[in-house]
């Protein structure tokens, strides 16, 4: 379902391909919501467009940037500080079991370790907040990430800021927890379940490579356990993924622009990593035709997903 990914975002690298252009009043608006709503997550290989500002719309985007990181700051300053009191309380706890022999000892040296922990990765995050260098996971996303994805708006396409996982119009807002795995839009259920947006309201991610959950047995015949799949093109090449998007409104609520990817079958070498689903990547020629659907018939926007980029899927496993 491709549940996270590595994608594109610098509209300066896209312009070339799309003729891509930056949508600065949606960026504007989302990142001057995220101030103060702490459930829109922003992806950092988004925020880059905005580091080196050469208009005055761009220069009050990275303001915002910044103050946001200066708000971000002073609450992982204050979890750090209560990470390192957990510590010392710990410590003193540890060393009087020890010279006690009390039988808490197990638990109060699980208490420290989870603060030591806690410790180093609320300074690790501290070290890297302010920083305008590519971090590692700058260009990976997740579901309910905002991330840049290319639209047609206005007769032209623009690099436009939407959340990745769709909450179709019409849907009540608890959509998003009854249909956790909406950033995928199968394929099959394309003219059924997301009728309204195919045909209609495209979209376009491009991809450098995505990861997938996978069960894998631990030994033959035995007990499965979750695995954490990296999926590459090989040899490696932009991924232009085929997307639906949707506007939102609702009473109370803030309008909410997300998009969903389309998955299909999978070819042979991802079915047997042991995944069912794989992104629709489509062949450059078509990406046109897909971002404005408008007046096609669907038997022909179906043949632009048939006719798609199959490169052979090279993966390696990060995590179980």
């Amino acid at each position: 379902m491709c549940y996270s990914a590595q994608i594109k975002q610098l509209a300066r690298r896209l312009v070339r391909e799309f003729g891509v252009y930056l949508d600065y009043e949606a960026a504007e608006r989302i990142f001057l919501r995220r101030l103060d709503d702490p459930s829109v997550v922003i992806s950092r290989g988004f925020e880059a467009n905005f580091y080196d500002p050469h208009n005055a719309t761009e220069a009050r985007i990275l303001d915002l940037i910044l103050e946001h990181r200066k708000r971000t700051a002073s609450t992982l300053e204050a979890d750090l500080f209560k990470q390192k009191t957990r510590l010392t309380v710990a410590d003193r706890k540890l060393a009087e079991a020890l010279a006690n022999g009390n039988t808490r000892v197990k638990s109060m040296q699980e208490e420290k370790r989870k603060a030591t922990n806690n410790i180093a990765s609320l300074t690790r995050r501290l070290g890297t907040l302010h920083s305008n260098e590519w971090q590692a996971g700058d260009d990976r996303i997740f579901a309910k990430h905002f991330a840049g994805v290319i639209v047609r708006k206005d007769g032209r396409n623009v690099l436009t800021p939407m959340r990745y996982l769709c909450r179709p119009a019409g849907m009540p807002a608890s959509f998003d927890k009854t249909h956790e795995g909406a950033y995928n839009a199968r394929r099959d259920n394309i003219e059924r379940f997301w009728t309204r947006q195919f045909g209609a309201t495209h979209a376009l991610a491009v991809f450098d490579s995505f990861f997938e959950n996978v069960q894998r047995e631990v030994a033959p015949g035995g007990p499965t356990k979750n695995a954490v799949l990296h999926f590459v093109p090989t040899p490696p090449l932009p991924m232009l993924i085929a997307c639906i998007h949707s506007h939102w409104s609702g009473p109370g609520e803030p309008d909410l622009d997300s998009w969903a990817l389309i998955t299909d079958e999978p070819p042979p070498e991802i079915a047997a990593a042991g995944h069912d689903r794989c992104p629709i990547n489509l062949k450059p020629e078509n990406a046109e035709e897909w971002l404005t659907p408008q007046g096609r018939t669907r038997a022909r926007l179906q043949a632009i997903l048939d006719d798609r980029q199959r490169p052979y899927y090279a993966h390696e496993v990060l995590a179980a």
